[in-house]
C-alpha cells in the first residue's frame, strides 16, 4: 500500500470525553451534549496526526452521570486504513481501543480490548507472526475525579509521508499528562493569550475585509503538509482554502462571528507542541454564523519556533 489513507472511526453510546491520536486531540464535529444523550459513529482522517514508528491512541472519559459512568455506556476508537490509490476499496482495522461501564464494578471497563498483535503493511493489515505493525496491548491508567483512560501504542513501518515540522518544536509549557489544558496556570494562559490572539484578530480583520489574499502566507506549512499527508497534489490545499474563506466572507448570508476576550480559551494538545484559542464552546475563534440556521468554522492551529508561531494545522 504505497498511499496509505489513515482515519479514526469513533463510535459512542451515552459517551463524554476527549479521544487523542499522539497528543491531538480528535475534533468529532458533534456536540458534547448529543454525545452524551445519543449513539454517534463518525469518522476522522487522521493522515496528518501519523507519524513512523510509535503512535499512541488515547482515550479519556467522564462519568456522564452523578452516581458514575450510565451502565449502558459504551465508547470505541479504531484506527483504520485504506489505500488512498483505489477509492472505494477495502477499509482495513489496525488497533481498537475500547470501554464499556458494564464491565467497571470490579475492573476498569477496559477489559473488552484485544489482546496485542503483529500485523503486516504488505498484506492489507492481517495479523502475522513476524508482521512490521506492532499493536501492544491497551493499558488503563488511574484517572481522576472518576476519569477512564486507557492508551493503545501501535508502531508502524516507514511511511511516505512529510516528517512534520510540529513534532520538532520546542515544548510550549514543559507540561506533561492528560488534558495540559486543565493544567496551564492563569499567567501561562494570559501569555499565550496575549501572543495568539493578535494572530487571530489579523485574520478574522482581513476576512471582515475580504482581503483573504493577504493572509494566505500565514497557513503556507499548514497548507503543504496538508496536501502531503492527504496525497493531494503540491498547492490543492492552498487553492481550496483560499475558495473557502473568499466564499465565506463574500456571501451575504453569512456573518463572521465577533471575536471578544471574554470567549476566548487556550486548548493546548497534550503533545505540549501544538496549540490553539478557541471560543468558550469550544468551537473555532474563525466562526460565521448562516443566516437561517448553522455555521462554518476554520479551525486553527499553531507551533512555535523560537519566538515565532507559525500554523501548522
Amino acid at each position: 500500500m504505497k498511499s496509505p489513507y489513515f482515519t479514526m472511526r469513533v463510535g459512542l453510546s451515552h459517551c463524554a470525553g476527549m479521544y487523542q491520536l499522539n497528543g491531538n486531540i480528535l475534533e468529532l464535529g458533534v456536540p458534547m451534549e448529543v454525545q452524551m444523550q445519543a449513539p454517534v459513529d463518525v469518522k476522522v482522517p487522521v493522515n496528518h496526526w501519523i507519524q513512523p514508528g510509535k503512535n499512541e491512541m488515547l482515550m479519556a472519559l467522564f462519568p456522564t452521570e452523578d452516581t458514575g459512568f450510565a451502565p449502558d455506556t459504551t465508547c470505541r476508537m479504531t484506527l483504520r486504513v485504506a489505500d488512498a490509490d483505489a477509492p472505494g476499496g477495502e477499509t482495513h482495522d489496525v488497533a481498537t481501543l475500547e470501554f464499556s461501564a458494564k464491565d467497571m464494578a470490579e475492573h476498569t471497563g477496559f477489559e473488552g480490548n484485544a489482546g496485542a498483535a503483529r500485523l503486516s503493511s504488505a498484506g492489507d493489515y492481517t495479523p502475522q507472526a513476524q508482521g512490521d505493525v506492532v499493536v501492544e496491548e491497551a493499558q488503563p491508567e488511574q484517572g481522576g475525579d472518576g476519569f477512564a483512560v486507557a492508551r493503545r501504542r501501535i508502531t508502524l513501518p516507514e511511511l511516505d509521508f512529510a516528517h512534520w515540522k510540529y513534532l520538532d518544536s520546542e515544548p510550549i509549557t514543559g507540561l506533561q499528562g492528560v488534558d495540559l489544558s486543565g493544567q496551564i496556570d492563569d499567567e501561562t494562559r494570559a501569555r499565550l493569550t496575549a501572543e495568539l490572539l493578535p494572530i487571530y484578530r489579523e485574520i478574522w480583520q482581513a476576512l471582515k475585509k475580504r482581503d483573504v489574499k493577504r493572509i494566505l502566507p500565514l497557513f503556507d506549512e499548514r497548507n503543504r503538509e496538508t496536501d502531503a499527508a492527504m496525497w493531494k497534489p503540491a498547492g490543492a490545499t492552498a487553492k481550496q482554502l483560499e475558495l473557502a474563506l473568499s466564499t465565506a466572507a463574500a456571501d451575504k448570508h453569512m456573518k463572521l462571528w465577533p471575536i471578544t476576550d471574554d470567549n476566548v480559551q487556550v486548548d493546548l494538545h497534550d503533545n505540549d507542541h501544538l496549540v490553539r484559542l478557541m471560543q468558550n464552546n469550544r468551537e473555532p475563534l474563525i466562526s460565521f454564523d448562516i443566516a437561517g440556521g448553522g455555521s462554518q468554522s476554520f479551525d486553527i492551529v499553531f507551533r512555535k519556533s523560537g519566538k515565532k508561531w507559525i500554523i501548522a494545522r
